[in-house]
């Protein structure tokens, strides 16, 4: 095609590349994606140290934290606590002990303390009753003492 330019005095005709391009392919091809600029503000966090911090058999005192999670990925068993951020941390002095107990389809990962190390988790309430501590010594199961 040609374009008409004005100028002051006179009228004068211009034979535009861009037109014979378009006359050539028939058709003018126009990005599909924009074009993509910089990133300020992407992956200069730093990591947030989750996951868990004390395994089977390691010994914890009251306060550890034994996992750090975002949401319960494990679930507070007997003598865990967890805190407002989903810590799972100790309330008693003890041997950590992962689990995990099963209703119906579901199935949830548990993380709970026992006193004595050859003790497993899920307890048998019915067989060896509550696990309790006062003093750090076990109540449940022992006689009491005759004067």
């Amino acid at each position: 095609m040609n374009w008409l330019c004005h100028s002051k005095r006179r009228l004068t005709v211009v034979n535009s590349s861009f037109s014979l391009f378009t006359n050539v392919l028939g058709q003018l091809r126009t990005a599909t994606k924009r074009a993509g600029g910089t990133i300020k503000n992407n992956g200069s966090s730093p990591g947030k140290r989750l996951g868990v911090k004390k395994f089977t058999d390691e010994f914890v005192r009251p306060g550890a934290i034994i996992v750090r999670q975002r949401g319960t990925k494990f679930h507070a068993g007997q003598h865990v606590l967890m805190g407002r951020d989903h810590t799972l941390y100790a309330a008693v002095p003890g041997f950590v002990r992962f689990y995990v107990q099963t209703a119906g389809r579901f199935s949830r990962r548990y993380v709970g303390l026992v006193l004595d190390k050859t003790e497993k988790l899920p307890r048998d309430e019915a067989a060896h009753g509550r696990s309790r501590y006062f003093g750090l010594v076990e109540l449940t199961g022992a006689e009491p003492a005759t004067y």
